[in-house]
């Protein structure tokens, strides 16, 4: 089929479909955020202890990095 044909129109029709979808999916999320209220401060270190000490708290494997 010729370019700017059917087919193309289709396709052009889905991308914009799911770029909208994208778009509206990004909004919620940075509406959500903006709700949450004012940002927090994060402690990277005590967030990577917590996971570390649920990871040995499981049923999974040893840790490669916890030597």
């Amino acid at each position: 089929m010729q370019k700017g044909g059917f087919q193309d129109g289709k396709k052009s029709a889905r991308q914009r479909n799911v770029r909208e979808e994208a778009i509206k999916l990004l909004q919620l999320a940075v509406d959500k955020g903006i709700a949450s209220g004012e940002p927090q401060p994060f402690d990277f270190d005590e967030f990577i202890s917590k996971l570390r000490k649920q990871y040995a708290e499981s049923s999974l494997p040893d840790y490669p990095g916890d030597d």
